[in-house]
Formats: structure tokens, C-alpha cells, sequence
């Protein structure tokens, strides 16, 4: 008796812990769980098939094209191992889009309508939705509309950046709105991100340019500027601009030279004579030290004085004026002219003494050396 007792005493509280074992809930991903793993395989499958998939992965109602079928072919996803099932839904959107079926967003939470693009419809005849905000959007390749507000630069300038960086397809649309300075734009989600993204790197305030006013003492201010100007701009051969923050390099172009990565307006001011500078500030020292070596001081020629012992100067000046000039020019007509019939020389003039100074002096220039055509000389009376 005693033993049936003890028996009973250790089976009852085993059997009461069991049974609430067995009644406790198992913890399983519910149907609407993005994290539980699928597994999915579609070889040759018609866009029927995928799309009923892609109904039971999401829970939503698919309103279909009539023409959903026309100019079908069939789709092939396959997949190696288990993926997420948000994956999953990511992966047959894709490959929709990629065949011309796209999705837009239809009247109710869960209701998506499915148009063959390839028939000639247009996605935003369809009615897409309008965001406003990036957190708003749904994620995955739905195809819907976004306005984007700009600060500083203008819809056309934005409007030019993405148009080279996308390539638009039949849905793609971008409407400037100059008034309010923004651009709607309807494309699918994953692009339109990559499109606010950018506009983060473009939309950004200007650079900021700096003033400076360069008084010219020699130089003229004009002369000067349409110089530099040419220099800038590189004549009918301009440089591409390189990008922000590239160091400047002078490099050859043709038969001038090109400054590359100064970007500046140069004004004069003829009644001052001088040059205004407007560019940014880390390019103002260069323009400025250029314009200053424009402006140097022309070292001045050492005048030559000769002590005449026999004759006055008077009688030696027209002789040396004659012989320079007659060398400068048969030395400048020699390479650009046909040659002439050699001139009889001239008759000595002056007295005897005169001569052997004029010998003296045709004797002195070194060969090769170009002289003025009109030599000045001054008599020095000692």
C-alpha cells in the first residue's frame, strides 16, 4: 500500500508537466515572415506561373493586362540554395521588369497591376503614385512617381546629369518645374534612389569666387587682359575643364599654350589701368603673379660712347647711319626676298680720314647680329 502510494506521488507531477508541454505553441515564421528561407525554381515557366508565385509570396491581389500574353516568352529563375522570401519577391520582380512586364501600384493596400510594355502601353497612362518623401516609397521595381526638390542648382542643369547617368526607358519621364525648382520624375523605386543619391552630390551650394583689382604702372590694362584671356581660354583650341581641386598645369596646345584649371574673368579698367580679377580664391595668386609679370620693369640698353680723336662727330654720324641701315636691311631681305642685282657701292663722301673711319666701322658689327633699322645717335661734345 504504502508503495502504490509512493508511485503515484512521482508519476502525477510527470504526467502534469507533460501534458503542458504538449499544449504550449511551437514558435514557426508566420506567412507574412520576410526572413524565413524559400526555395524557388522556374525553368521555362509561362509569365502565368510566375505571377501566381508572386501572388502567394506577397498576399497581393494582381490585376493583369489583357494583352498580358501578347509577344510572351518564357521566364527562367533559378535559384542555388534557399533565399529570403523578401528576396525572393525582390529576384521575380527584377525579371519582370527585365522582360517588360512592369508593376505599378493598383487602387487598393494590396492590389498590383501587371501591363506588357512591350504591346505599347505606357506605365504612367496607368495612374502611378506620387511620393513625396524617399521613406514613403515601396521597396523592390515598382514603378512610381517622385518629386524631388532642388536647392541650389536648376531642373535643367539636374535634368542634364540624369539623363547621361541613366539610360530612360518607356516609362521613364523627368518634368522641370522651374517655378518651384524641382523635377518630378517616374521611374522604378530602386532607380529613383540611386537618383536622390546623386542629387545629394550635385545640389550643393556654389563655389565661392573672390574679387582683386591689379594696378598696371607699365603695362597696358587692356593688352594685358585680352592676353591672359587668350591664354585661359586656349584660342579656338580649348581644353577640356578638369575636375574641382585639380592642380594647374600648363601644357602644350598647338602653337600657344593652354592654362588648364583656371577658371576667371579678367575686366579692364582702361581709366584706371587696371584689371579686375574674379575667380576662386585658391586661383587668385596665380592670376595675380601673371599679371604682375606682365607689368615688370624693361631694363633700359646702356648707351656705348665713343671719344672721336681726328674727326667731329657731326661728319662720322651720317656714315654710321648708312651702314647700319644698309646692313639691316640686306640682312632682312635676304631670307624673305628673292635677291637683287647687287647696287653699285656709293661714293665715298668726306675727306680721307672720313673713309678709314667708315672702314673702321664696317669692320665692327659682329656677323649675324640684327640691329635697328633706324639707329639713334648723339653727339657727345667733351
Amino acid at each position: 500500500m504504502l508503495l502504490r502510494l509512493l508511485l503515484g506521488s512521482l508519476i502525477f507531477p510527470l504526467a502534469v508537466q507533460l501534458s503542458a508541454q504538449q499544449m504550449r505553441p511551437t514558435a514557426s515564421p508566420g506567412p507574412d515572415s520576410g526572413d524565413e528561407l524559400v526555395s524557388y525554381e522556374a525553368s521555362n515557366a509561362p509569365i502565368t506561373a510566375v505571377l501566381q508565385e508572386y501572388e502567394k509570396l506577397t498576399g497581393k491581389t494582381l490585376i493583369e493586362d489583357s494583352n498580358l500574353m501578347a509577344n510572351a516568352v518564357p521566364l527562367t529563375i533559378s535559384l542555388p540554395h534557399p533565399v529570403k522570401k523578401s528576396q525572393l519577391i525582390r529576384l521575380i520582380e527584377a525579371a519582370l521588369l527585365l522582360n517588360n512586364y512592369a508593376l505599378i501600384p493598383g487602387p487598393g493596400e494590396n492590389t498590383m497591376k501587371v501591363i506588357n510594355l512591350s504591346t505599347g502601353k505606357n506605365a504612367r497612362s496607368e495612374g502611378v503614385r506620387l511620393y513625396t518623401s524617399p521613406e514613403d516609397m515601396p521597396i523592390g521595381e515598382e514603378i512610381v512617381s517622385y518629386y524631388m526638390p532642388l536647392n541650389h542648382i536648376s531642373a535643367n542643369e539636374a535634368l542634364t546629369v540624369f539623363n547621361t547617368h541613366i539610360l530612360p526607358r518607356a516609362y521613364t519621364s523627368f518634368v522641370p518645374i522651374n517655378s518651384a525648382q524641382a523635377v518630378v520624375i517616374t521611374e522604378t523605386t530602386n532607380v529613383i534612389r540611386q537618383l536622390i543619391a546623386l542629387k545629394d552630390l550635385i545640389d550643393v551650394p556654389p563655389t565661392a569666387t573672390s574679387t582683386l583689382f591689379v594696378q598696371l604702372v607699365r603695362a597696358d590694362a587692356e593688352r594685358v587682359a585680352d592676353t591672359l584671356s587668350k591664354l585661359l581660354d586656349g584660342g579656338q583650341q580649348r581644353a577640356p575643364l578638369p575636375q574641382q581641386g585639380q592642380n594647374v598645369v600648363v601644357a602644350n596646345a598647338g602653337t600657344g599654350t593652354v592654362i588648364n584649371g583656371l577658371q576667371a574673368q579678367l575686366v579692364p579698367d582702361t581709366r584706371t589701368n587696371r584689371i579686375l580679377i574674379v575667380t576662386r580664391p585658391q586661383n587668385m595668386e596665380t592670376l595675380r603673379s601673371l599679371v604682375e609679370a606682365f607689368d615688370e620693369a624693361v631694363p633700359a640698353a646702356q648707351p656705348l660712347e665713343y671719344k672721336l680723336r681726328y674727326i667731329s662727330a657731326g661728319e662720322a654720324l651720317p656714315v654710321l647711319s648708312d651702314v647700319l641701315t644698309e646692313e639691316y636691311q640686306g640682312g632682312a631681305g635676304g631670307t624673305n626676298q628673292p635677291q637683287q642685282q647687287p647696287q653699285q657701292p656709293k661714293p665715298a663722301r668726306q675727306s680721307r680720314r672720313t673713309q678709314q673711319f667708315a672702314g673702321c666701322c664696317l669692320s665692327a658689327p659682329v656677323p649675324g647680329e640684327r640691329r635697328p633699322a633706324s639707329p639713334a645717335f648723339r653727339p657727345v661734345r667733351y
